[in-house]
């Protein structure tokens, strides 16, 4: 199945069980990426700093996991379900 999801100019989507495709429509210099688990464990920090970028999570177990993007000039929190 696949998920779009605008939400402040960025775009959501999983294609598959095995990515994220992140794509930001506005200008921005650098931002942070975080997925936690449901516990709130931090499974992942990667820099983000190109507009469309690619998220691996072949390596996540079925579960429902938070993404949680921030930078000086945009926050966006994502709740993903893989089943």
């Amino acid at each position: 199945p696949k998920l779009c999801l605008y939400l402040k100019n960025i775009l959501f989507q999983n294609n598959s069980n095995d990515e994220i495709i992140l794509e930001i429509q506005e200008q921005f210099n650098l931002a942070k990426l975080i997925i936690f688990d449901s516990k709130g464990r931090i499974l992942r920090k990667e820099d983000i700093n190109s507009k469309t970028n690619r998220i691996e999570t072949a390596d996540l177990p079925p579960g429902i996991y938070f993404l949680n993007l921030t930078s000086s000039s945009l926050f966006a929190n994502f709740k993903i379900v893989k089943p």
